[in-house]
């Protein structure tokens, strides 16, 4: 990996207001045909024509190998038109547990496809046609090995894609992610990029694509000693080439700071969902704004509530910034079973005054377990929400025009404390 420009966080913004306007979500999105435990939700993509849903544990071509579910935009509703499977039956492939669309091509990531070795991984690709969405490639690198977990994470975008293994644990690199370059309808590698020769670095394990710029996290295990760290890379001349290598100022390990990445244009948002060396874990996320070769640091986010897991997944479009805190608790005497915060520029500090939440939900709805922002739609993965122990899963969706007209009324223009 090349040498890397190190960027230390240490300017901190409140960023959120004392009194937010919380707001429920307007729409709750179910499947036709889902069955208990399908863990539908657990991953999402969005634009503003389609919605891609994740329910990794689907057994429908056998238990546990996945499935994906295609929406359409029609009016005010989100209507499903598709159910994509694995093509062949597979045991526990996780189809599903990772989504992205560009265009009229899916992505679908299937960590623990075992067709090629024991969970390997795969990546399956649907490009929709006049019948509807068609399989066309099932992609697998010939250098994957017994529990690589290909497909942990993928990005697309036109017609490049990044795929993250994102659990590759071996002595010559703490992970992977591909890139592919699709050339006259087929999909090819256009290069692969290792993390460095920390085993624990899990390098992949979040990615986001724009253009020619990727953003890649690396939040560290669990038991190794490193806070975690992103990295950007930029195309040029057909090479992907270093830009910088972001970390945090933490001084306790398993900050995991790359949990969780967003690109958009010259911005880029990292999640780090531990960010206290006391028993909390409150979180933050970072924002970054491209110059030149280079990314600065714009804001730190954070909210005042502690375990919280703020930025547990996190998401970026034009002037808007959402944010995901997987188990918010406002006050020690109270909590609230995951929210999102959405954050908009307003002349140089990124300001929230408004906190998302879901109606009659409890903490094993898993709220926050996916997220994805595109125009003025919001939408956010409850994986295990259901009732009477039929635990299907859903996705709320939220208008963010809405939002800013809420704050508008509420506070006299959009954004304002």
């Amino acid at each position: 990996m090349n040498r890397s420009i190190v960027l230390v966080l240490a300017i901190t913004s409140p960023a959120i207001s004392g009194e937010l306007l919380k707001s429920g979500w307007k729409d709750q999105v179910l499947p036709t045909s889902a069955r208990s435990a399908d863990a539908f939700g657990s991953a999402l993509a969005v634009t503003q024509k389609y919605m891609i849903v994740g329910a990794k544990r689907d057994d429908e071509t056998g238990k546990g190998s996945g499935a994906a579910y295609i929406f359409e935009h029609s009016g005010n509703a989100w209507v499903q038109v598709s159910k994509l499977r694995p093509p062949t039956a597979s045991l526990s492939g996780a189809f599903g547990a990772a989504v992205g669309i560009s265009g009229n091509t899916v992505v679908v990531g299937a960590p623990q496809d075992s067709e090629k070795m024991k969970k390997a991984g795969a990546v399956y690709i649907f490009d929709r046609v006049s019948s509807g969405w068609l399989q066309s490639t099932r992609l697998a690198p010939a250098d994957l090995k017994a529990g690589d977990g290909f497909g942990y994470s993928v990005a697309i975008d036109g017609d490049a894609m990044a795929v993250g293994v994102g659990h590759r644990k071996r002595a010559s690199s703490g992970g992977t992610v591909y890139i592919f370059r699709r050339v006259q309808g087929a999909w090819v590698i256009e290069t692969r990029l290792d993390g460095t020769l920390d085993a624990n670095e899990m390098f992949g394990y979040s990615v986001s694509l724009r253009g020619d710029t990727i953003l890649i996290g690396a939040p560290g295990r669990s038991d190794s000693n490193s806070p975690g760290a992103a990295y950007t890379f930029s195309r040029r001349k057909g090479a992907w080439v270093q830009q910088t290598r972001m970390v945090a100022e933490a001084t306790v390990p398993g900050e995991y700071f790359g949990y969780s990445v967003a690109l958009n244009d010259d911005i880029s948002v990292v999640g780090s969902r531990r960010m206290d060396e006391t028993c909390c874990q409150p979180g933050a996320a970072y924002v970054f704004r491209r110059r030149g070769d280079d990314w600065i640091q714009e804001a730190h986010l954070k909210t005042p509530g502690p375990r919280e897991l703020f930025g547990w997944s996190v998401a970026s479009f034009g002037p808007t910034i959402a944010v995901a805190a997987w188990s918010d608790r406002v006050s020690l005497s109270g909590s609230v079973p995951g929210s999102v915060y959405l954050f908009k520029r307003l002349e140089r500090d990124w300001v929230s005054d408004q906190r998302l939440v879901a109606d009659q939900s409890n903490h094993f709805d898993l709220l926050t377990s996916a997220l994805a922002l595109d125009g003025t739609d919001v939408a956010v993965g409850a994986r295990l929400r259901g009732s009477d122990a039929t635990y299907v899963g859903a996705v709320f969706t939220y208008s963010t025009s809405e939002a800013r007209q809420e704050a508008t009324r509420r506070h006299g223009h959009a954004g304002s404390n």
